[in-house]
């Protein structure tokens, strides 16, 4: 078992995560052993993501405090209590004004649901970003491709080319990664690009990279 940061490279510092099925798990924990390992870690979105109990701000904010690990946003939303995001294009500047080594952006939403594919506005990837990481939850293996378990169903039937009900299986996760509107769509051309199977302690593996937020991240061969 290799720990969660052990996926990036030395010079990725800008990660940005899209996908379903645990992105806010797996940021934190990301976080969680950067910062451990000393690193300054700024969290955000470029969408909305819920926050943590504790060590978040709202910008702009009168000074930068101390920190090893921070989430930022522009507002908290009234209804969801949700934490509403940045511009993608305020991640340089944001990066520069908290002096951090890492940040890690939440920059696609999925309602809840294990799996999803992007509409024509999602996902919101700024363009710094040396890292996508596409999340895909196992937990929907074995289920079927509705609404209950799949978040734009309609763009998800289009790139997998599945029908509505049919199973998904190990073959749709891996079309959605595959296709140039599926899960790494509007990945800067730059950046290196992860599918992160998480929740890999809930069931049997499916694909080359798998992992789980709670239990670090694997590398199958087969």
């Amino acid at each position: 078992m290799n720990p969660v940061r052990e996926m990036l490279l030395p010079v990725e510092r800008v990660v940005a995560f899209v996908g379903a099925g645990g992105k806010t798990s797996l940021i934190y924990a990301l976080a969680r052993q950067l910062s451990g390992w000393g690193q300054r870690v700024l969290v955000t979105t470029t969408t909305k993501m819920m926050p943590p109990a504790r060590n978040f701000m709202l910008l702009p904010g009168e000074r930068v405090p101390h920190y090893n690990h921070l989430t930022v946003g522009s507002a908290l939303d009234p209804e969801t209590g949700k934490l509403l995001g940045v511009g993608p294009d305020d991640i340089p500047g944001l990066r520069e004004r908290f002096r951090a080594d890492y940040v890690l952006v939440e920059a696609d939403g999925a309602a809840g649901r294990p799996i999803k594919a992007p509409e024509a506005h999602e996902p919101v990837i700024p363009e710094c970003s040396d890292l996508v990481v596409g999340v895909i939850g196992l937990d929907a293996l074995g289920k079927p491709a509705d609404a209950a378990t799949v978040h734009r169903l309609e763009a998800f039937l289009r790139v997998t080319g599945m029908s509505e009900g049919e199973l998904i299986g190990p073959k749709a996760l891996a079309a959605l990664a595959a296709h140039q509107e599926g899960l790494f769509k509007g990945a800067p051309e730059s950046a290196r690009r992860v599918a992160f199977h998480n929740k890999a302690d809930l069931g049997e593996v499916a694909g080359r990279v798998f992992g789980s937020a709670r239990q670090g991240w694997f590398l199958s061969l087969e």
